[in-house]
């Protein structure tokens, strides 16, 4: 879902010309992602909702970086703040992180029931 949402960061959502699909995918045969680009106080508490100022390579580069640390939550956020056709080429991805997440939050839920309840005859 990435590379490929990196190829059409600058595609608007109705579509582009030809030269700006492929300016889009030369701008993503050259660009590195740096963990140090993130802000500490945004490492250490993560924001409810993404700025409003990031780009589709910022959001990319957020979401990656929770997704590597397990907190699929915030992941989501940042992929669901994309526009254009990087949203569109990520939304397979989106709903099944969302499903994923909605799961375990109801797995957890019922394991939580299943020890309160377990208590009740200790």
């Amino acid at each position: 879902m990435e590379k490929t949402a990196l190829k059409v960061a600058l595609v608007e959502l109705e579509g582009s010309p030809l030269p700006v699909y492929f300016i889009s995918w030369l701008q993503s045969m050259f660009l590195f992602f740096k963990v140090s680009g993130i802000p500490q106080k945004e490492v250490d508490d993560p924001p409810k909702e993404p700025a409003k100022d990031l780009d589709t390579f910022d959001l990319l580069q957020r979401a990656r970086f929770w997704m590597e640390r397990g907190n699929l939550a915030t992941a989501i956020r940042y992929v669901a703040s994309l526009e254009g056709a990087s949203l569109v080429a990520a939304e397979t991805w989106l709903e099944a992180a969302r499903i994923h997440l909605e799961i375990r939050q109801a797995a957890e839920a019922i394991i939580a029931h299943a020890a309160a309840l377990g208590l009740q005859y200790i």
